[in-house]
């Protein structure tokens, strides 16, 4: 496994991990994108604008993928 902040960008056969900020720009072979999500009802604009945020982001990791994307949500 290897943190994303510290991939120089070569071939190998090692997992990256990080968050879709330290991804941004970079694409890969196949993609997990997991969205956590609450079951909490959003009750103010600061709350709704969160999760309307976190659930973009979890969009453009999505097409970090060149050919595989696994698309996971966990309540």
């Amino acid at each position: 496994m290897l943190p994303l902040d510290q991939y120089q960008g070569g071939l190998d056969d090692r997992l990256k991990v990080g968050t879709v900020y330290r991804a941004k720009g970079l694409d890969f072979q196949a993609v997990l994108s997991v969205q956590f999500i609450s079951g909490v009802a959003a009750g103010t604009g600061v709350e709704q604008e969160t999760r309307e945020l976190r659930e973009r982001q979890h969009l453009v990791a999505a097409t970090r993928a060149r050919d595989f994307l696994w698309w996971a949500r966990v309540r």
